[in-house]
């Protein structure tokens, strides 16, 4: 790992570096370090080839942070998620200022895929803002309580929900936040796929549908709903097929024909995409929950 950094905290500053369990590590997204940081302004950090995942939310003041060929203020309201194993630099934003953050390092479980989700869903960038009423401050609060002095036997797996708690948080300020009501022919497009979804539909016959180019209609269908109009059909279909597999006794290749889904193979592999189990495995596993 590379390092390179200067640490003008200020004494009220409070630094914790975890020992989780052997079990948390291979089962959980699990802390490495946590703290809640009053920078001075020459503190800084360069690093990569870290494997960990860092979110660092200001208080108050101001930092930058330069990654992935960008550079972004975090003012306060602000957070950074970064993975520690591309090369990073945050520092504060002017040697006359200050930084108060909290953050947390962690690692393994979710990890990975929650904040893929995050960059997805904040087109590429890594900062993003948190809402006054935004219980994230809470969470990374919560995480150094857990872990200060002897932590409990359960602290890891209240840790990991804690995690989860905070990447979620993340995951809903990203990027642009959409109005509360999306435009008329959204919805419609949206009404037409729940009362046609046993009948073929393309991109072509929703958006001669509802009268808009089909480019259009599929960028705005995914900005409003967060998914493609495919994909919303997908799932769609997929929920009611688990609707007849719990309640018939029609075989397989009856319910892909009845959910629109004609080619049973590819009903099967959408299934098991969805769901991790096939059609079959499905009406097994209700059945011996009943």
């Amino acid at each position: 790992m590379e390092l390179s950094c200067f640490m003008d905290l200020d004494s009220a500053s409070e630094w914790l570096i975890v020992s989780a369990g052997a079990g948390a590590k291979e089962h959980l997204a699990y802390v490495q370090e946590a703290g809640d940081f009053l920078a001075r302004g020459n503190y800084f950090t360069a690093r990569e080839d870290l494997p960990s995942y860092l979110i660092k939310y200001t208080l108050s003041g101001e930092g930058r942070i330069s990654y992935e060929g960008r550079e972004e203020a975090v003012s306060r309201g602000r957070f950074f998620w970064i993975d520690c194993r591309k090369r990073q630099e945050y520092r504060t934003a002017s040697p006359d200022g200050s930084w108060h953050v909290l953050w947390v390092h962690f690692y393994g479980g979710a990890s990975e895929y929650l904040y893929r989700l995050f960059r997805e869903a904040n087109g590429g960038r890594c900062t993003g803002v948190l809402l006054p009423d935004s219980p994230a401050e809470k969470d990374l609060r919560g995480l150094l309580a857990l872990y200060r002095g002897a932590p409990g036997p359960d602290a890891d797996v209240d840790a990991s929900a804690l995690l989860a708690d905070l990447a979620a948080c993340c995951i809903r300020a990203a990027g642009e936040q959409p109005p509360a009501f999306p435009p008329e022919y959204v919805r419609r497009a949206r009404e037409y796929l729940v009362t046609h979804t046993a009948e073929p539909v393309t991109l072509d016959t929703l958006a001669g549908v509802v009268s808009v180019n089909k480019f259009y209609l599929q960028k705005l269908f995914r900005k409003y709903t967060g998914q493609s109009p495919s994909v919303f059909l997908s799932q769609l279909r997929i929920s009611a097929a688990k609707e007849l597999l719990r309640t018939t006794e029609k075989p397989v290749s009856a319910i892909a024909a009845e959910t629109g889904l004609e080619n049973v193979s590819y009903f099967i592999r959408l299934f098991r995409k969805q769901e991790g189990i096939t059609p079959a495995q499905y009406r097994k596993l209700w059945r011996q929950r009943v």
